[in-house]
């Protein structure tokens, strides 16, 4: 009898059993011994980062992964065909997929955490995920944290219970708001349709699902407003013990990330209004 192995997802309280194996990857050690392989990519499709258009994936995350591929043809003078696998079921199931499939890459909006590096790998972070502030169309501006104690007084914070959104309004927003009301929606996806239907509502939201809500076109209003603290980190994810792991390690680094070419991956398609927030 197979034990189902349960992982916590920490910014959804979510526990979810991982099965089998669905998919096949070639470990870099197999591909260095023959000259050339196939990195297996399981993707979930997220605007800006990774998404189908025109019959070809696009976006952040792709162009990363061809200059990943660039870098170990300059390096080691082997070539790696990438194969895009869509996981259509979510990215919890995304996440048992890598995990039970040896050397295959994971390709999500999941945040780098203590709690999901128990059972996942990662690679270094390839984009920073900064928070903003949200509300419906018709709330007046705020323009910084300190008055929102006076802009907001009648209004209520709507987050998802024991997130990283939670956990910064309890730290920060309180030191403004030592009043404020909170409550609570079980993703995302309802929290915005909260803010959007209800009146003197605002969230916490991290900015790729802003880029979501501006993608669909949702009656939502971001507050220019400067949120200090911790960011998220988004990485690629591979099962423990990947051997992909200290290639990642030697190509995705600090310098790459500053470089003008990785800049103009992310203006192309998070556009440029994304550094404001991340600087």
């Amino acid at each position: 009898m197979k034990l189902a192995l349960y992982v916590a997802v920490f910014a959804t309280g979510i526990f979810y059993p991982l099965y089998g194996q669905k998919y096949l990857g070639n470990s870099w050690a197999s591909i260095k011994a023959n000259g050339s392989g196939t990195l297996t990519c399981i993707y979930h499709e997220s605007p800006g980062l990774i998404y189908r258009k025109e019959d070809k994936v696009k976006g952040v995350c792709v162009d990363i992964l061809g200059d990943f591929v660039a870098f170990i043809q300059e390096q080691y003078s082997i070539t790696v065909k990438l194969d895009f696998v869509p996981e259509t079921k979510g990215i919890h199931s995304l996440l048992e997929q890598v995990h039970d499939t040896p050397n295959a890459l994971g390709i999500a909006t999941t945040s780098i955490t203590n709690e999901n590096k128990k059972d996942l790998a990662f690679s270094p972070f390839y984009l920073s995920n900064p928070m903003v502030l949200l509300t419906g169309r018709e709330a007046p501006s705020l323009n910084s944290l300190p008055e929102i104690a006076l802009k907001f007084e009648e209004y209520t914070a709507v987050v998802v219970r024991n997130s990283w959104e939670e956990e910064y309004l309890r730290s920060t927003v309180d030191m403004y708001y030592p009043l404020l009301k909170i409550e609570y929606e079980p993703n995302s996806e309802a929290v915005l349709d909260k803010i959007i239907s209800t009146p003197n509502t605002f969230t916490l939201i991290d900015f790729m699902e802003f880029f979501k809500s501006i993608k669909k076109r949702l009656p939502v209003k971001r507050h220019e407003v400067t949120l200090e603290g911790p960011v998220k980190e988004l990485g690629f994810v591979m099962q423990k013990g990947s051997d992909w792991l200290p290639l990642w390690n030697e190509f995705l680094t600090p310098g790459y990330r500053e470089s003008m070419r990785y800049k103009k991956i992310v203006a192309t398609h998070l556009g440029n209004s994304f550094f404001t927030l991340s600087d």
